[in-house]
């Protein structure tokens, strides 16, 4: 017999809340020419804007550009472009603390996350088979002293 599960606090509220996205353009060809033996990664391009609303500091808007193609000929079998967009909220008591840098790198990954699973989809109906986003980081890069420092020391907000 089976028990029920107990009740636990396995997650918290996010300060940063996705209040909506949306494609605002997306186009996919097939390039005719594709060599499977040639294969190699496609070039990936990431294009972002972060924009603060100016009646009000906690709403944030995001826009991304990933565009996607061959490096070299016949390499690749698509060349994909979407442009998606998404609106953001920051808690206010976080936003102190924050001055709207969360809405700049977690909201660049949660759209990117929900660009990534659309070109999928869209490529997953196409002759040579879908193709997944490769996985980046939006932080910002940190030179090996930093890191070290950073490593080393606690996180300097609570959420």
């Amino acid at each position: 017999m089976a028990t029920a599960p107990k009740e636990t606090k396995m997650h918290q509220s996010s300060p940063l809340d996705l209040k909506g996205y949306f494609i605002e353009e997306f186009s996919l060809k097939m390039i005719g020419t594709f060599d499977k033996g040639k294969s190699s990664d496609p070039f990936v391009g990431i294009g972002r804007e972060h924009l603060v609303n100016a009646r009000s500091e906690f709403f944030h808007f995001m826009r991304m550009e990933i565009t996607v193609r061959p490096r070299r000929p016949n390499t690749f079998p698509y060349s994909i472009k979407l442009k998606i967009s998404g609106g953001f909220v920051i808690e206010e008591s976080f936003y102190q603390r924050d001055k709207g840098w969360s809405a700049e790198i977690n909201g660049s990954s949660i759209l990117y996350g929900a660009a990534r699973e659309y070109i999928f989809a869209a490529t997953a109906h196409c002759p040579h088979g879908p193709f997944l986003l490769p996985t980046v980081s939006f932080l910002p890069s940190i030179k090996k002293d930093d890191a070290e420092a950073v490593a080393s020391s606690p996180p300097d907000c609570e959420i």
